[in-house]
């Protein structure tokens, strides 16, 4: 009889003991989007596609967990103009554990007094300025990925044109350069640059990681059969649904901290060969 009941307590132990596992034990995982269209295309700001994708992957990656999503997403918006945005500005320094942060996609580049003219609030020298106000409300817990954009692809108008207001004038550093420069990869290499040496040094305060998207794409364009056509819109900046899937797998890979190599989801309006295959070639590690 008492061999009995040890063998009970002992079932009962172990069984309380498993269900402790700290492997076991779902997580509460808050995550918010500060962006814009980025975000959102090619759905809309009500139900940014870049927000569904990653919220799928994730619960895909770890269906133990609970993910607790919110955003603002306005089209247009850069850093600068999220810093004057109230709804932006009340919930960054809410206590999420993530937040994907998102400038305009010229936020990371010096730009011509034409640009400027069209709309003073974005570019280079903006950023700097807001990207501080910003972080400042950030919680000291809470992980900031920094989202660094693409190049706009070669048959954008503004990338196209040799458009004398495309070019620097004396006495800037650039005088006589195109806003872009020469190539996609010249181009490409601005945007990274300056995130490097202006926008990510304001973070050194901050737990923070870069994603340097951009620089992805280019590296897909290049390695693989993968077409412009494939990532971009017809308009020339904004993402095809592959396109905002292929951001969202990244997202998650740093989210989740697992590989994402066989998550299995893909969103219904995918060609699945084309997504399946754009996961294993940059998310599975070569056989």
């Amino acid at each position: 009889m008492n061999h009995l009941k040890f063998l009970m307590r002992f079932r009962f132990i172990f069984f309380f003991l498993f269900l402790s596992s700290p492997a076991l034990q779902a997580k509460v995982i808050s995550v918010l989007f500060i962006g814009n269209s980025f975000t959102f295309y090619p759905q809309n700001p009500e139900n940014p596609a870049l927000v569904e994708y990653t919220k799928h992957i994730l619960q895909n990656q770890s269906p133990q967990d609970v993910f607790n999503f919110d955003y603002v997403t306005i089209g247009g918006h850069s850093f600068e103009k999220h810093s004057h945005t109230e709804s932006t500005l009340n919930k960054i320094k809410s206590p999420f554990d993530f937040i994907i942060l998102q400038g305009h996609s010229t936020d990371g580049l010096d730009l011509p007094t034409w640009f400027l003219n069209q709309d003073p609030n974005r570019g280079l020298q903006s950023a700097q300025k807001a990207i501080p106000l910003l972080i400042s409300l950030v919680q000291p817990q809470t992980h900031i990925l920094l989202f660094i954009p693409w190049a706009w692809a070669s048959f954008h108008p503004l990338v196209k044109s040799n458009s004398p207001e495309l070019f620097f004038t004396p006495p800037h550093s650039r005088a006589g350069q195109k806003w872009c420069g020469n190539t996609k990869l010249e181009h490409q290499n601005l945007i990274d640059s300056n995130y490097l040496n202006h926008l990510i040094p304001l973070f050194e305060n901050k737990k923070m990681t870069p994603l340097f998207i951009g620089k992805n794409w280019f590296d897909l364009f290049s390695r693989s059969s993968f077409v412009e056509s494939d990532m971009f819109n017809p308009d020339g900046f904004h993402p095809t649904a592959l396109g905002t899937f292929f951001n969202a797998l990244f997202i998650s890979n740093i989210i989740s901290q697992a590989s994402v190599c066989h998550n299995s989801y893909i969103p219904a309006n995918l060609d699945k060969t084309k997504a399946a295959h754009l996961q294993k070639l940059f998310f599975c590690p070569p056989l």
